[in-house]
């Protein structure tokens, strides 16, 4: 089992809960209190079970060790737990990183080294801002930006269209998705306001 980083999670475990905002800290108490564990292969590990009412209740059961995540649409891992009855789920890789550093700093993402999005071994995560995440998707995975032409009106498939909304929501400036795309900042405006591909909204 890894180490968290010292003093990390004797804090983690004490937070008032009516404070907790993010789901991967309910996840991150979960390892302190020996629900689960974080091997050296970033893999988390379900050591133990809730029992009672929807499995959210207070009693905790030790049981057979099993893998706790599970894949994402996106080919991501998440862990779900259950606190008084309500599912939070945390996506894995976020969490390993967490467990073994310090929460994320505000506005940085964690981005996976070599591209491969179930890959988390802490050797293979590191904290980067969302622009570098951005970026280091196209370096890794050869995805080149689509050049527009000199006026900005370049063509974009229905994955890039919702990708562009996807990278405002996760905190993107629209300058930053322009140049990854290699389009206009009024082109990305539009798209974003749905004055263009308004059938995709």
């Amino acid at each position: 089992m890894l180490q968290a980083l010292p003093g990390f999670v004797q804090h983690i475990r004490y937070v008032d809960m009516s404070i907790i905002k993010h789901s991967e800290r309910f996840v991150l108490i979960s390892i302190a209190n020996g629900e689960f564990e974080v091997d050296e292969n970033g893999y988390i590990w379900r050591l133990k079970r809730r029992n009672g009412k929807r499995y959210g209740g207070t009693a905790i059961s030790l049981c057979t060790r099993k893998r706790a995540e599970n894949q994402t649409g996106t080919g991501h891992l998440q862990v779900r737990v259950s606190i008084d009855g309500v599912r939070h789920h945390a996506l894995a890789h976020r969490v390993v990183w967490s467990h073994l550093n310090g929460e994320i700093p505000e506005g940085m993402v964690i981005n996976h080294i070599n591209g491969t999005k179930n890959d988390n071994r802490p050797i293979n995560l590191e904290c980067v801002s969302k622009s570098e995440n951005v970026r280091h998707s196209f370096e890794v995975l050869d995805r080149q930006p689509l050049r527009g032409s000199s006026n900005g009106s370049a063509k974009l498939s229905e994955n890039d269209v919702r990708r562009i909304r996807e990278l405002k929501a996760a905190g993107l400036t629209q300058s930053e998705i322009a140049e990854t795309y290699g389009i206009s900042f009024q082109q990305v405006s539009r798209i974003i306001n749905g004055s263009r591909w308004s059938h995709l909204i």
